[in-house]
């Protein structure tokens, strides 16, 4: 995930490795504006239905609990990623 991402910004934390290669799981999108998401389509459909700018309650499966964030919704740059 970009550092300056709309994600990142948000506090969503990424599938990482450590330095010993071990797999770091990251933050699993549970829910968003309170619509349960089980997929990666379910995730679009909502975002679908936000405009650019918009902020968008996120719920994010973190360490075997539920955290609540906030994220403003950006254009993605299609040139860095």
């Amino acid at each position: 995930m970009p550092p300056n991402s709309a994600a990142a910004k948000a506090g969503i934390r990424a599938t990482t490795r450590d330095a010993q290669g071990r797999v770091r799981l990251g933050d699993v999108i549970v829910a968003m504006q309170g619509k349960k998401i089980d997929s990666t389509n379910d995730l679009y459909l909502v975002m679908e239905e936000q405009r650019l700018g918009s902020v968008v309650n996120v719920t994010v499966q973190r360490d075997g609990k539920q955290v609540q964030l906030r994220a403003v919704l950006e254009a993605v740059d299609e040139a860095s990623g």
